[in-house]
């Protein structure tokens, strides 16, 4: 192979390189879509402790569906049409709430924590609050991650008594749902 056929295919190599890294680097850095998006729950692997524990990870997968990985965004304008758009599953996180809270012992914080959610889920879609949609996802964060995979070194929220934490940020939340009910 002759030298010009060499430092040619080695130019065309590094331009390919540099257009699919410059191509890469263009959907994660500038189009914003380094968020996951649309992930549907596979029961299958949700190591589940007991029922509730997977209509907790259920639960929470939704909010992250929802919130996480800056999808809360959408939801920052009340006239947003997220808020139309997501209706349904916003709607599947209040029932997951009230099949959860007929089956759990009215005197426990593990209620007390659903019960809470729930309000603020209420909240939420009643007022299109993201803020109130933000704090139901942290508390199903923190019950999931206790009663789902309480393994190793994990972000918690410190906003569920029953979850992981130290629950400091409960009544907080409480004020929050009490001040704009």
């Amino acid at each position: 192979m002759n030298k010009y056929l060499k430092i040619g295919l080695l130019i065309a190599g590094l331009i390919a390189v540099s257009f699919a890294s410059w191509k890469v680097v263009k959907i994660i850095a500038f189009k914003k879509e380094y968020h996951v998006v649309n992930v549907k729950f596979d029961a299958e692997k949700i190591p589940s402790i007991t029922k509730s524990g997977a209509d907790i990870a259920r639960t929470h997968d939704i909010l992250n569906n929802l919130t996480g990985w800056l999808n809360y965004q959408q939801f920052q304008n009340p006239k947003s049409s997220a808020w139309e758009d997501k209706k349904d599953d916003l709607n599947a996180v209040s029932t997951y709430f009230e099949k959860l809270l007929s089956k759990t012992d009215k005197n426990s914080d593990l209620y007390d924590d659903l019960n809470l959610a729930n309000e603020l889920m209420k909240l939420a879609n009643d007022k299109k609050d993201v803020k109130a949609l933000l704090y139901t996802h942290r508390i199903m964060h923190d019950l999931d991650n206790k009663l789902n995979y309480n393994q190793g070194k994990i972000v918690v929220f410190n906003s569920a008594k029953a979850g992981n934490g130290n629950a400091e940020r409960v009544d907080n939340y409480i004020a929050y749902l009490n001040k704009h009910q």
